[in-house]
């Protein structure tokens, strides 16, 4: 499929100010999807394969640094984190 967006954000409700305290008791006729943010509290989901792209990215860069310095501890830090997300 093309055009996949890296993320995206359901809408739910019908209204901005429609709340709904569990996930599991929404309505499939009031939710939607954008790639953009609507309102303030859009779910925001992000694809798996998005952040998987972005630790090998981070990994290949991770290698061209010297071991134990601050920049690459951050990055060790940050690709921690993002696999993480997705266990």
């Amino acid at each position: 499929m093309k055009n996949i967006p890296n993320r995206i954000y359901l809408q739910v409700g019908l209204e901005e100010e429609d709340s709904v305290e569990d996930f599991n008791n929404l309505q499939r006729d009031f939710v939607t999807w954008e790639s953009n943010q609507i309102y303030n509290d859009d779910l925001q989901f992000i694809s798996v394969d998005f952040i998987l792209a972005r630790i090998k990215e981070l990994e290949r860069k991770l290698i061209t640094i010297t071991p134990y310095c601050v920049e690459g501890v951050a990055l060790q830090v940050t690709i921690n984190e993002l696999k993480d997300l997705i266990k």
